[in-house]
């Protein structure tokens, strides 16, 4: 039979390191530190692109207003095209969600996560290097 000893001190670690990882929230030095997601209200500043798939990218200002663009280009049975999109209106950020709001009134919920695979991520920051927005990591330009 093989049995196991936990030593509280790995526990302790492993349940801090899970709660950075995972976004969960914990207390640090007496001060509740939420670390998984963005304060209601918060703003963004930058543009954020993504070429995976042609060219797409957000531009947030700080008074709450976005533009949301996409293009493409190539050839098709010999022939070249080239398609693009622009979008405007009005951005809301709670937690990781993420609330467009279109000119033409229409509305559309996306997740929205900080992208950072080596140093803690700080929900605080106007212009993070790169964001997550529906599983799509975008890259700051700015």
């Amino acid at each position: 039979m093989l049995e196991i000893k936990r030593k509280r001190s790995s526990v302790t670690i492993l349940l801090v390191v899970s709660a950075v990882l995972f976004g969960m929230a914990f207390k640090c030095g007496g001060d509740s530190q939420t670390v998984n997601g963005f304060e209601h209200g918060h703003s963004l500043i930058g543009r954020y692109v993504n070429t995976d798939n042609g060219i797409r990218s957000f531009t947030f200002a700080t008074k709450g207003t976005f533009s949301r663009g996409g293009a493409s280009s190539g050839s098709f049975r010999g022939g070249e095209y080239s398609t693009g999109s622009h979008e405007t209106g009005t951005y809301e950020l709670s937690q990781n969600t993420l609330m467009l709001t279109y000119t033409n009134g229409d509305t559309e919920e996306l997740s929205i996560e900080i992208f950072d695979c080596c140093a803690p991520v700080d929900y605080s920051k106007a212009s993070p290097g790169q964001l997550k927005i529906n599983h799509v990591l975008y890259a700051n330009a700015d």
